[in-house]
């Protein structure tokens, strides 16, 4: 069964948002293969640092797997720490109401 997983990034720049912008729109491509299914990103209307996306994974073992293979690239990880922000990642797991 899919699951559903927001996440939100607050990134310290307007540069560091265009690259993880650039790198989140190729995530379907390079991901679907690890268990990803859709991506769909947003910035937050009054504060354009905070980025928000929802994202349906095949399951949390497919992301837990996936996000082991990105962070084991030395570059993505340079990219993520180079661009993040002062505030931590918050990652949430979503059920629709029955």
């Amino acid at each position: 069964m899919s699951q559903l997983f927001l996440l939100e990034f607050n990134i310290k720049d307007q540069a560091g948002v265009d690259t993880f912008m650039e790198y989140m729109n190729q995530s379907p491509q390079r991901m679907a293969a690890d268990g990803l299914e859709e991506l769909t990103g947003y910035v937050d209307q009054d504060d354009p640092l905070h980025v928000i996306f929802l994202i349906r994974w095949a399951s949390r073992e497919h992301l837990d797997a996936a996000m082991q293979k990105e962070f084991a690239n030395p570059e993505i990880a340079e990219m993520l720490a180079a661009i993040g922000g002062d505030q931590p990642l918050r990652q949430t797991w979503l059920d629709e109401f029955d």
